[in-house]
């Protein structure tokens, strides 16, 4: 018979409450909402009792006017100013209206936020013989969404795709075989719209060294922000994402044997991931108002920005604070004036080059498990996995690293471009393997599980394992953040025109680049459980349980070039105070951001369960739950997740 089905889930604005920010006064007519959720599946036999098709369809479009807000200046409070980026950024700085919005802002827009998607399944099921039988799947799913913000926005674009091959085969009346063989891709983007698609702004602009300079794909203003204000440009251009497609081919077989029932297969898969991580293309700017230096107790200064007794020089340097060098005329220069003259006080930012890796990858693994009906009441359930995650390699040799035992970067290909001021702070001589990490081909996983049926109405059940955590692709970006395969480049207290110089040059020292340790190898947990469950009678059962696990390796960031809090030691073994607040590795600059597995966690809980079958249907659960987890690594994703980099007790 044809079966089917059929569904459209409607939302819109006709039954939502206002927005709570959408006030009459910034909305005067109600933002429109609509939401449509629909799709069905069919199901239908092709051949009686040799050949099913089943299909199935979802659709989602979505659109919701989104109230966005603002702090702007004035074009009074911006001025005049005669260098080209600002001449450039400013005709696109929104005109701040004199209503007053929540949060004090000045300007708002109603942009419209759209979130769709296309998803279907394909599956067919065939009987070839009472011995044999097949089955294949497709899943395709397509979908962008694009999220606005106060000037442009974001596309984000998120498409999948599935298929898989199985066989079933019935060798004897108790041995089982089971076949596969798959296919999945995994594409997700996030795209910036700028404010004028298409426009190469860096170069309208006069910005040097930036990769938004020759990257179509990634033009759009430079990111200048007055301190107290809405960012002026910061068209969301910075393109990240990966697309990650996997071939895997798996096989099991499956023997019943008295009271034993033995599984044993393995699996293999092929990764291939591209991977951008690019970030700053335009370049940053922060302005910020001069403040004034301080003195020694009782010593006056003979004019503005005088060098003599300073214990404090504040923000801007001595000689770029002051108007003027007369205390008669001289003012303080404040956030408005640095824009006008284009000083950049903080934060000024900009990365040159590209992130772009092509990374390749084999998975093995292996497994043999028993379950064991022991008899008297008592089941056990054996096994063990091994695993072997080969490391990632980038096809172009891409990949580079800080070697901290001697200071300087490594490569697992030597560039042929690196500058010479650069040099000094490369390793030439030698090179990392492909991929960096080192393999590790031991890992096995032990699991064991037991049932015990102490008598009629008392079951005492207790499981152990051991699980490895798959290669998270994220910390790959952590071999291509290294000079000259990509520079990033942060400095302050410099004029917009000069911010970005030839970074071969090394004139603001080293790009610090990002790092990972090596020695790295796969996190894993260790799960264990126990529970005792009692039948009281009536329908009425209680259950005590209690559920554990630890983790270790996990990945953690943290900055390997932090300033040093605490004085070293010399090679005698003396104090040396030298290096308080200095950086371990004074040739690069801060922020040698470093992937390494040094995070753990582990998590106790107990719990209370009290379930009760009436007659009729009728059924209540109570249940309490008492649990502590303590870790030192749940900020994984961000990158200032480390309090302090030597001691990682800190963030527990």
């Amino acid at each position: 018979k044809l079966h089917g089905t059929a569904y459209d889930y409607a939302r819109n604005s006709i039954f939502d409450a206002r927005n709570y920010f959408a006030t009459s006064i910034a909305n005067p007519v109600k933002p429109s909402f609509s939401r449509q959720q629909f799709g069905g599946t069919l199901g239908l036999p092709i051949k009686k009792d040799k050949l099913f098709l089943f299909g199935g369809y979802e659709g989602l479009r979505t659109n919701r006017d989104t109230p966005l807000f603002g702090n702007y200046p004035t074009q009074a409070q911006l001025g005049t100013p005669t260098y080209q980026a600002a001449l450039v950024i400013q005709p696109f700085v929104p005109v701040a209206t004199t209503s007053i919005f929540p949060g004090n802002n000045n300007y708002a827009v109603t942009p419209t936020t759209t979130d769709n998607y296309d998803e279907y399944t394909i599956r067919a099921d065939q009987t070839l013989s009472s011995r044999n039988s097949l089955f294949e799947r497709y899943v395709n799913f397509s979908s962008n969404q694009f999220l606005p913000n106060v000037q442009g926005g974001i596309n984000n674009t998120l498409n999948a795709r599935n298929g898989v091959l199985g066989h079933t085969f019935l060798v004897t009346s108790n041995i089982v075989n089971e076949a596969r063989i798959g296919y999945n891709l995994y594409y997700n983007i996030e795209n910036g719209v700028s404010v004028q698609p298409g426009t190469n702004f860096a170069s309208l602009e006069g910005v040097k060294f930036v990769t938004g300079l020759t990257d179509p794909t990634q033009y759009g203003r430079s990111n200048f922000n007055i301190t107290g204000y809405s960012s002026l440009g910061a068209d969301s251009v910075t393109n990240q994402g990966g697309d990650e497609n996997i071939i895997s081919l798996g096989d099991s077989l499956s023997i019943v044997r008295g009271k034993h029932t033995m599984k044993t297969g393995f699996q293999f898969q092929n990764r291939r991931v591209f991977l951008i991580a690019d970030n700053n293309a335009n370049g940053a700017f922060t302005f910020s108002d001069c403040t004034a230096p301080v003195y020694a107790a009782g010593y006056t200064p003979l004019f503005p920005g005088d060098p003599t007794n300073v214990t404090s020089t504040g923000t801007c340097p001595l000689n770029q604070k002051y108007t003027t060098n007369s205390f008669a005329t001289a003012v303080l220069y404040n956030r408005f004036m640095n824009y006008d003259r284009g000083f950049c006080t903080s934060s000024c930012n900009g990365n040159y080059g590209t992130t772009r890796g092509h990374y390749r990858d084999n998975t093995y693994g292996a497994f043999l498990s028993d379950v064991w009906q022991v008899g008297h009441g008592i089941t056990i359930n054996a096994g063990v996995r091994w695993e072997y995650n080969s490391p990632f390699v980038e096809q172009n040799g891409l990949e580079g690293t800080l070697d901290p035992t001697v200071g300087k970067i490594k490569y697992s290909k030597v560039p042929t471009n690196i500058p010479a001021a650069f040099l000094p702070y490369v390793v030439t001589d030698s090179t990392y393997s492909p991929g960096v990490l080192k393999p590790v081909r031991d890992r096995f996983g032990p699991r064991m599980g037991i049932a015990y049926e102490v008598h009629p109405g008392t079951v005492f059940r207790s499981g152990f394992g051991i699980y490895f955590d798959n290669i998270n692709t994220n910390e790959l970006q952590f071999t291509r953040y290294a000079a000259p395969l990509y520079f990033q480049q942060s400095t302050s207290n410099i004029f917009v025109q000069n911010a970005f110089p030839d970074p071969g040059l090394g004139t603001y020292g080293l790009p610090a680049p990002f790092s990972v340790d090596p020695h790295n190898v796969l996190p894993y947990t260790t799960e264990f459980n126990a529970s005792l469950q009692q039948d009281l009678g009536h329908g009425l059962m209680v259950e005590l349980a209690y559920t554990g696990s630890e983790s270790h390796k996990l990945w953690k960031r943290y900055d390997q070039n932090e300033d040093l809090l605490l004085p070293g030691l010399n090679s005698t073994g003396g104090s040396n105070t030298t290096n308080v607040g200095v950086r371990p590795f004074p040739a690069f600059q801060h922020g040698i951001l470093t992937s390494r597995n040094a995070a753990s966690a582990n998590f106790n809980g107990g719990s209370v369960k009290v379930e009760k079958r009436n007659k009729g249907g009728l059924y209540y659960l109570g249940s309490y739950q008492w649990s502590k987890n303590l870790d030192n690594g749940s900020g994984e994703v961000e990158a200032n997740d480390t309090a302090y980099s030597t001691d990682f007790s800190f963030d527990h």
